[in-house]
């Protein structure tokens, strides 16, 4: 099992050369960011959701209990991650980068908070909309293989899962 996670992480480091050029545009807050390094269970159990905005919109993240953590998943239940470099306007994670992590994106209008965070879009290269929480565009990653996986948590040092206050977990 610790061997499987560690040849992720292995790819994951030399991939982490393809997460950094290109950029996308749109308007949000600046975001921060946070550095952690703890490895991730593989016996998480099936997350626990919390109702968010009951608009009728189009709601491709929400708040779960994974674990012992309350953090933000997209819509299949998914663990989100927040990714060091990128600013609430830009995505860093591009081409090769954007296979690894794939960023949550929507084809509809999100609704403007979603249990007090503040959900926006950003436009992607390839014209997309990436979802952003409190300034933080998220991605989901290739590694979780089920729903109640945390395996890009502090991956290369700069992957982070966002928790249900909006930020990147401090681990």
């Amino acid at each position: 099992m610790y061997v499987r996670h560690a040849a992720v992480i292995a790819v994951l480091v030399v991939a982490g050369a393809a997460c950094g050029s290109s950029s996308s545009k749109a308007s949000n807050s600046s975001p921060t960011t946070s550095a952690s390094n703890s490895t991730a269970a593989t016996t998480n159990p099936a997350p626990t959701t919390t109702a968010g905005n009951t608009s009728g919109a189009a709601t491709p993240v929400k708040i779960a209990t994974v674990g012992d953590d309350k953090l933000v998943v997209d819509a299949k239940g998914f663990t989100v991650y927040a990714f060091s470099p990128d600013t609430a306007t830009t995505s860093a994670c591009t081409t090769g980068c954007d296979k690894i992590w794939p960023p949550v994106t929507t084809t509809g209008t999100p609704p403007s908070t979603l249990n007090g965070l503040k959900i926006t879009t950003l436009a992607r290269s390839d014209g997309s909309k990436q979802v952003v929480v409190n300034g933080h565009p998220v991605y989901t990653f290739s590694g979780d293989t089920k729903v109640g996986d945390k395996n890009g948590q502090g991956v290369a040092g700069k992957w982070y899962y966002v928790n249900a206050k909006g930020e990147p977990d401090k681990g």
